[in-house]
């Protein structure tokens, strides 16, 4: 029997209440950032098993603009498991029951040039997430979630592209090892679930909840942020964004030895040091003394 979904919506719409009371940036900009979220997710759609739900919710708003309409602001997906769950570069991901899958689609609101801001919103979502349940999280640049040096959360980002409607949706996968008690031979050395890691079961549907709402949340965050810029003719470069200075808290990457690559599954890597990301959501390199920037790729620490 699939979930309520007005009954998870209530308890999304709960949590992001909470989430404005314990805030400490100022009252007005939370005041905003809420109102900016109100009604948010429109739809959830839940399933048994699907073997991905990004191209199905791909699939779904094309079909949509073909028959001239829009799509939903926001809407979720929401899978018990997935046959055929895949991450960045095509890789495999293990998706059997006892995960959580989704996919979260974003009519996105940001300039182009701070989109890249989307991704590191949604990887924080998930690393508070698990946080706000005592699970000792952090983020590897730029959103794969870990406990300890093992991977408990992936995050495949996507655009889609209606031509009958001219817009763009933003996709976000997200695969957290919930209760999953094992792993396949070859992903033991580097995979981890919370009920491994806390010795019992978690409630799946509560977990969920939670993602959707801080996603939602920071999402709202970004956009009341760059509108006040605008409005006061700010530099985005120059003024304090909320998501990156809290995704700075949880990423440990000032000083860190790392390999930074395109798909380190295949390829060497450059070793580096991370210096820290900047407010575009960039990551700062250094390597024989030269310092640069860079906006994709991934990372493993030395």
């Amino acid at each position: 029997m699939y979930p309520n979904e007005d009954e998870i919506k209530k308890q999304i719409h709960a949590l992001m209440a909470e989430m404005a009371s314990n805030n400490t940036l100022e009252a007005p900009f939370i005041e905003n950032t809420i109102l900016r979220a109100k009604g948010l997710p429109e739809r959830i759609f839940f399933m048994k098993s699907v073997p991905r739900l990004m191209p199905l919710a791909r699939n779904q708003i094309l079909e949509q603009a073909q028959k001239g309409s829009s799509h939903y602001c926001c809407a979720c997906w929401w899978a018990e498991s997935l046959s055929m769950a895949k991450g960045r570069m095509e890789r495999k991901w293990w998706s059997p029951s006892g995960g959580l899958y989704l996919c979260i689609s974003l009519f996105p609101q940001l300039l182009p040039k701070n989109r890249v801001l989307y991704s590191l919103a949604m990887g924080l979502a998930a690393c508070q997430c698990l946080c706000s349940f005592g699970i000792r999280a952090r983020i590897r640049w730029i959103n794969d979630i870990l406990i300890g040096d093992k991977k408990v959360c992936g995050i495949l980002s996507q655009s889609v592209s209606a031509p009958q409607t001219q817009e763009e949706y933003l996709l976000f996968g997200v695969g957290i090892n919930v209760n999953v008690s094992s792993f396949p031979e070859e992903l033991e050395a580097t995979a981890t679930s919370i009920k491994i890691e806390s010795g019992r079961r978690w409630p799946v549907l509560q977990v969920g909840s939670n993602l959707i709402a801080r996603a939602i949340f920071n999402f709202s965050m970004l956009h009341e942020w760059e509108s006040r810029c605008l409005k006061e003719g700010l530099a985005f470069s120059e003024t304090e964004n909320p998501v990156i200075s809290q995704y700075g808290k949880f990423s440990d990457l000032e000083n860190k030895r790392v390999l930074y690559g395109r798909d380190l599954e295949q390829e060497k890597g450059t070793h580096c040091v991370s210096r820290g990301i900047t407010r575009e959501g960039f990551l700062i390199l250094e390597r024989h003394g030269e310092i640069f920037t860079v906006e994709s790729g991934e990372i493993r620490f030395v």
